[in-house]
């Protein structure tokens, strides 16, 4: 989809795809250099540098590099990739989340049906089920909401296998964790990002040179 522009309205900043390398000519020592991309999209003029750190300082360096560079700032600094990033983690550890509480439900109607099928087969078999009520109702009233439950979730007369259920709950649970430890990681770079923003903003602003002549 083609999208519009204004000239000078917006610069899109991201690190760039997997980490780069440099090799130290002396030692041999192959040292990670991140790759920082700054592009105007109307003109589709683009700043690319090398950091050997991603940290704050860094962070702002390149965009204050890219500035120079380009011969003035924009009025928009976006990192599209970055908030994406986030909103798909976020949606997909929601997605996550449902699908392990919906799959503890059935491991546990699933146990509780089986536990209590033999009991329930008896109460059914008495000729007195009002008195074999009273000594097991709360087992009887347990066993029937999770033969309900089971039917709901559209459970026949085959059970699935308890093993099977619970080795899929532990894989979603791993998956879960990792896109949280992930997700963690995101929220935290757009927290730097909005601090260098924040950091960029200060310097370019016409009262920064004032404030600096003032101060010698």
């Amino acid at each position: 989809m083609h999208l519009n522009h204004k000239p000078g309205e917006i610069m899109q900043v991201d690190r760039a795809g997997d980490t780069a390398s440099v090799t130290d000519t002396d030692t041999g020592e192959i040292i990670p250099a991140y790759v920082f991309v700054a592009t105007l999209p109307y003109s589709g003029y683009s700043y690319v540098e090398a950091f050997f750190s991603m940290n704050q300082e860094d962070w702002t360096a390149a965009h204050v590099n890219a500035y120079k560079y380009f011969g003035g700032g924009t009025r928009i600094i976006q990192c599209d990739n970055l908030k994406t990033g986030v909103q798909k983690h976020e949606k997909d550890e929601v997605v996550l989340n449902k699908l392990c509480q919906d799959l503890a439900l059935l491991i546990k109607h699933t146990a509780t049906y089986k536990e209590l099928k033999p009991l329930y087969s008896e109460y059914k078999k008495s000729r007195d089920k009002e008195k074999y009520l009273r000594g097991q109702e709360r087992e009887i009233i347990l066993f029937e909401a999770s033969a309900r439950a089971l039917k709901a979730a559209g459970v026949g007369d085959k059970l699935p296998y308890l093993a099977k259920l619970r080795e899929e709950y532990s894989r979603l649970s791993e998956e879960k964790d990792r896109l949280y430890a992930e997700y963690g990681s995101l929220k935290k770079r757009m927290r730097e990002y909005d601090a260098v923003k924040q950091n960029i903003d200060s310097i370019l602003s016409p009262n920064h040179g004032q404030e600096q002549d003032k101060a010698l």
